[in-house]
């Protein structure tokens, strides 16, 4: 073979290998990705994010009573709706680590338009939801719940059509919230109202227990605080 061919014949080889390398990072792309999009709520709860093995620490209370037998569905409405609130204040620590600060997004599909999610979602929710209860008796109240219920119902849908797959705890307290938002348009006192309030207390429980946020003393301790002011 003339040695003038040689630097062609290298440049040839070195082009096979190159597409050959391209190729192997393609396929390990889409596996990784579609591994991702079908990752399940257990795989969630096992994510590097929240490496905690779940406990309950919520089967007890100062009276050696489990704290998940639904004792807040005997609150009134007002109670049942400060407690959904404060649980998920306490849960908020899961929702900043998963954020750090800095805003999520996701994809509505493989091509699909890329979706926004607000790092201020969950607290700037908390706000309005407070803020609309002080309007309770003006129609603005009104239009900050469907301000709130438009911001979330994006991402519910799509954490329930597998297209968003947060860790579990945080699928958790954004269904907390959504659920407080739920119940908010329904009537003062309704039995809507009140499951929906009830839903989300659970939901915010969940994520604090996975997480161990606060263990059982301090979850105790919160209860029996909270009931002395009821």
């Amino acid at each position: 073979m003339p040695i003038a061919n040689l630097p062609l014949m290298h440049m040839i080889e070195w082009c096979m290998i190159l597409s050959l390398l391209i190729l192997l990072v393609f396929i390990f792309w889409k596996k990784r990705k579609k591994g991702i999009g079908n990752s399940s709520a257990q795989a969630d709860e096992n994510s590097s994010i929240f490496p905690f093995t779940p406990f309950n620490i919520l089967n007890f209370d100062s009276t050696g009573n489990s704290l998940r037998d639904a004792w807040w569905n005997d609150l009134a409405e007002d109670n049942q709706f400060r407690l959904a609130m404060l649980l998920v204040q306490k849960a908020m620590p899961a929702w900043e680590k998963y954020t750090l600060g800095h805003d999520i997004y996701y994809r509505a599909s493989p091509y699909g338009s890329i979706i926004h999610l607000h790092c201020n979602l969950i607290q700037n929710a908390i706000d309005e939801i407070n803020s609309g209860r002080e309007l309770v008796s003006s129609g603005s109240s009104h239009q900050k719940i469907i301000l709130c219920h438009s911001e979330f119902v994006g991402h519910v849908i799509a954490m329930q059509d597998g297209i968003y797959a947060p860790p579990y705890p945080i699928k958790k307290i954004i269904l907390a919230v959504y659920s407080i938002i739920k119940s908010s348009a329904e009537p003062f006192g309704s039995p809507d109202q009140r499951h929906f309030l009830s839903v989300s207390i659970q939901q915010s429980l969940d994520c604090i227990e996975i997480t161990r946020l606060h263990d059982g003393q301090e979850m105790a301790s919160f209860k029996e605080k909270f009931l002395n002011t009821v």
